[in-house]
């Protein structure tokens, strides 16, 4: 038989109207979410109208003692800076001291919550001598710890590091009291300031009014802090309290259990008077307890609908019995998505993350855009495309950004990289939501203006107002509703952060922020964070994340007291934070029936792939019965078809255009596509897919070789005779300015996308780094070729095309067949057709037959090319003595530096094209036949090495090496 949920029992102890008078007794609770089930309970329980018991939280309780009213987070956040620099009476900006703010006001909160003396703490201690006598109140234990901590410096000789640590030291506990004194005068606290005063209060003063005669009834505690300890202490004196400790004696009867560090004090110093029950119960013989793994983080949500399946959670009672709680929050969305169709209730306890949200991730990419934003001596704000992209793209801006989105597009691939406000264009006006330098100095308003803007864009009448996304909206508004608040502030103070710190500060406040669901909280499926769960049994646990370093979280809160500091003054230390989530972990699953434990078995990216400790104990030191479920993921292998395109009448068409006298030309890049995968071919060519355009501003490898070829281009075009002499290269090399003018001007044409070489614009980052790698590429090549000179040059990166007499189905056609020539030039009586490749070097090929055979393991594209122009050009000059070459620039140092290419197994130098022209010609006239051969349909190059590269390979299911 199943145990009975605690606040059951609770209810069934406090429904007993000779013990308890319910319209006088105030029952506490750790949280807010106990006190619907206990008065669910409690309803159960009674068939006749009774008065409910006042609810209140631990926290509620402190601060109605105090008096005070709690103060929000960014008023402490300001306030703390100015009192400091006050103190300090130091130049520190806002945006230098913003870092330690947090630190500084957890480390206060703890100070108070345990009743430390903050000048006593924060004392300088390095000599040691007032450990002697002046803290007396401490153990024995805590002075060697303290002694143990400061006995590091060295009265005689501090180092410069902990003469700033003192320094800082001493500032402290002034900032300490001066908080609390101006937050007092206001009547305004934070957390662990309204635990100290109620603790004051109840100390200083006769009984507080709201204590007078009401009876406290304390449920569900754990871990306390000095300040709870008192006031439980207090209220035991008193006689006007009891306790409820939710335990079981397999963790609490050990002395060693970590689960049971603070509860076995609680018991001890606060004995529960009337037991419930059921505080032996995780060794039961009707628990199943279910340990997942699954090898991926998302993955864990995937089988929640096999869990419920196996649990057997079908009916409305089975879900409202079922809890699936979440120890990494981020996991919300994803869950939400999984659960099983048939759960139509569910109720969501934690809140949605503000840090998943467009709204959020759009003020990201602001910043983003703001802090690689340019500004010139005018004033004027551009913007990084990539980043104008992303927030044109963000899906609260996609739709009043659509058409501008594509023109940036567009400028970017003509190499135009920095925006200004000018040219973001909206409906053809200039944009003022975001794009505006008006805003960019004043980063709470522009967030502002922009939010406001996506409110005025959404569907105001009744029938497009279903349209909206209700959380989407609700996040606006808590969003505009922080940024209000925050710029109030900031007009009432006299400092202004930095953009940078200011916007660090609006993201870090957002990504905290929770946006509660509503709905009915007790009805159908709950899903929940770890700490929701205290004091709240169910039959059902699911527990996703259940990994070493979520459960426990690692305990590395940063803090300016150091950890022997906080142990000599019983403050909390790291270790602590294992035995509480030990404790959530234990209590969570006691009284359940079926438990599944999901981990994400999977390493990578910062993940071990390990299960908690707590799955380790459960399986080696418990009795419950524990199994391993195993989860297949059988992915089916699709077998991939061949594709063939027979060439019907629209690809017949489509290849007829190539046969006219005014038709397409067939340049050596296209029928070295051909010849390496003919589908290739079809779709680039025939069919007209277009290839992806990659937006990209550094220089890739195509980028890199036409700058190189510009920049020759320039340096050989700008000398007055066609005659290139050693001297005459020898004189650039001398004359840099030369070079880098030809640089310039193959940067600002390729890169920049201008003719005049005069931009005025300069490589950056890593194009300034491959700007530097052409320019010595270029003066190796010079030095090189001066050894080679005196040459003619004939022609540089010109267009030579000739007619290529093909045999079609028995009927003879002319191809126009050419390209551009990077540089054809005469030396020593031959005519050189030259190439120059940027790429691995490859100067020989095995046999002509091997420039066109596409099961050739690695096809010389490269030889094929040069070849072919030399073809072509010996047609437009019969009779021409023509060596092809390739300059391969990569190895322009190398002392044998040459443009030669070697045929054969040995190596022979191929000094005129006539020795292969024949049998090139005549293989060239046959491939291109087939090419237009109607009855052979386009086919799959059957060689993958072809498809590692190629932009068309997702269509042919090639891009992973399928085959």
């Amino acid at each position: 038989m199943s145990a009975n949920p605690f606040l059951k029992e609770i209810a069934r102890i406090l429904i007993d109207p000779l013990s308890y008078d319910l319209a006088a007794t105030t029952v506490v609770f750790p949280n807010k979410r106990a006190r619907l089930y206990l008065s669910k309970y409690l309803g159960e329980l009674t068939d006749k109208p009774l008065w409910a018991p006042q609810y209140l939280t631990i926290t509620e309780l402190m601060e109605e003692i105090s008096g005070y009213l709690f103060v929000d987070r960014l008023y402490l956040l300001f306030e703390t800076y100015r009192i400091y620099s006050e103190i300090s009476r130091t130049s520190e900006s806002f945006d230098s001291f913003y870092p330690y703010i947090d630190t500084l006001l957890a480390d206060f909160d703890e100070i108070d919550k345990y009743l430390v003396n903050a000048d006593d703490l924060f004392q300088n201690l390095a000599d040691l001598k007032s450990l002697d006598g002046k803290f007396s109140y401490l153990t024995d234990e805590q002075i060697a710890v303290i002694r143990k901590f400061w006995d590091t410096f060295n009265p005689d000789g501090k180092t410069k590091g902990q003469e700033t640590f003192i320094a800082l030291w001493e500032a402290i506990p002034k900032v300490y009291h001066q908080l609390k004194n101006t937050l007092h005068q206001k009547q305004m606290a934070y957390e662990g300031m309204a635990y100290r005063r109620a603790v004051e209060v109840l100390e200083e003063k006769d009984i507080p009014q709201i204590i007078s005669g009401k009876k406290f009834v304390f449920i569900g505690f754990n871990a306390l802090n000095v300040c709870e300890e008192r006031l439980f202490r207090y209220l035991k004196n008193l006689g006007c309290a009891e306790f409820f400790w939710d335990y079981d004696t397999w963790y609490t009867n050990s002395d060693i259990h970590e689960a049971g560090y603070f509860m076995r004090r609680n018991i001890r110093n606060f004995p529960q008077v009337k037991q419930t029950g059921n505080e032996n119960i995780i060794n039961n013989d009707y628990s199943h307890v279910l340990i997942v793994p699954v090898a991926s983080n998302s993955g864990q949500t995937g089988i929640l609908p096999e869990i419920f399946d196996r649990f057997g959670i079908k009916d409305q009672r089975d879900v409202e019995n079922t809890a699936v709680v979440l120890a990494d929050e981020n996991l919300l969305l994803s869950t939400l998505y999984a659960i099983p169709d048939y759960v139509r209730d569910i109720n969501v306890t934690m809140g949605y993350p503000l840090a998943g949200s467009a709204v959020v991730n759009l003020i990201d990419l602001i910043y983003e855009l703001n802090r690689n934003s340019r500004r010139n001596k005018e004033g004027k704000v551009s913007w990084y495309f990539r980043d104008v992209l992303a927030v044109m793209e963000n899906s609260l801006m996609r739709k009043h950004y659509a058409e501008t989105a594509e023109a940036v597009r567009q400028h970017v691939l003509k190499k135009k990289v920095f925006f200004s406000s000018e040219e973001i264009v909206v409906n053809r006006e200039q944009d003022t939501l975001i794009f505006a330098d008006y805003f960019q100095d004043e980063p709470c308003k522009l967030l502002m203006e922009v939010i406001t803007g996506i409110i005025r864009q959404m569907p105001l009448s009744s029938e497009e107002k279903n349209t909206n996304d209700p959380v989407q909206t609700e996040v606006l508004f808590q969003v505009y509703t922080f940024l209000t608040r925050l710029d109030e502030i900031l007009s009432t103070k006299d400092f202004k952060p930095g953009n940078e710190v200011l916007f660090r500060l609006i993201r870090k406040m957002l990504r905290t922020m929770h946006i509660p669901f509503t709905g009915e909280p007790l009805a159908g499926l709950q899903v929940l964070g770890i700490l929701e769960t205290r004091t709240i049994d169910f039959s059902n646990i699911i527990l996703l994340s259940a990994n070493e370093k979520i459960l426990p979280r690692p305990a590395d809160i940063p803090s300016f007291i150091p950890y022997n500091l906080r142990k000599g003054f019983g403050m909390p230390t790291p270790e602590l934070q294992d035995a509480i989530y030990a404790y959530y972990f234990y209590r969570m699953i006691q009284r359940a029936k079926n438990i599944a434990l999901i981990y994400d078995s999977s390493a990578g990216d910062m993940r071990t792939g390990e299960r908690s400790r707590f799955l380790h104990q459960l399986v080696y030191e418990s009795r419950l019965p524990v199994k391993e479920m195993n989860v297949a993921s059988f992915v089916d292998r699709i077998p991939v078809k061949p594709i063939l395109i027979e060439k019907d009448n629209d690809i017949r068409q489509a290849l007829e255009v190539y046969l006219r006298a005014d038709g397409k030309s067939l340049s050596p890049s296209s029928i070295n596509e051909f010849l390496n995968c003919p589908l290739r071919f079809c779709f680039h060519h025939i069919m007209g897919l277009p290839e992806p355009e990659e937006i990209a501003e550094d220089i890739d490898a195509r980028d890199f070789g036409s700058i190189l070829h510009a920049c020759l281009e320039h340096i050989y075009s700008g000398f007055p005779q066609k005659v290139i002499t050693k001297d005459m290269l020898e004189g650039v090399l001398k004359h840099e300015e030369i070079l880098f003018s030809a640089l310039d001007k193959a940067f600002d044409k390729v890169v920049f996308g201008v003719e005049s070489g005069e931009s005025g614009r300069k490589p950056e980052g890593f194009n300034f780094i491959v700007k530097q790698v052409i320019y010595s590429y270029v003066k190796q090549f010079l030095a090189a070729e001066s050894r080679t000179c005196p040459f003619t040059l004939i022609s540089l990166e010109q267009k030579y095309y000739a007619e290529i007499p093909v045999t079609i189905n028995g009927t003879s056609h002319s191809l126009r067949v050419g390209g551009i020539i990077d540089r054809i030039d005469q030396c020593m009586g031959k005519i050189r057709i030259l190439d120059y490749k940027t790429g691995k070097v490859m100067n020989s090929f095995k046999s002509v037959e091997s420039l066109f055979d596409s099961g050739e393991k690695i096809r010389n594209d490269a030889a094929f090319q040069v070849l072919l122009y030399a073809c072509v050009y010996g047609k437009l000059n019969p009779g021409a003595d023509m060596e092809p070459g390739l300059f391969f620039i990569r190895q322009a140092h190398a002392p044998d530096f040459s443009h030669a290419i070697s045929l054969g197994s040995k190596k022979e130098k191929l000094t005129s094209y006539s020795m292969v022209g024949p049998e090139f010609e005549n293989l060239l006239q046959m491939s291109l036949s087939g090419l237009f051969d109607f009855s052979e349909p386009f086919k799959q190059t059957e060689n993958l090495r072809n498809c590692m590269y190629c932009p068309y390979a997702p269509v042919c299911r090639r891009e992973s090496g399928n085959s």
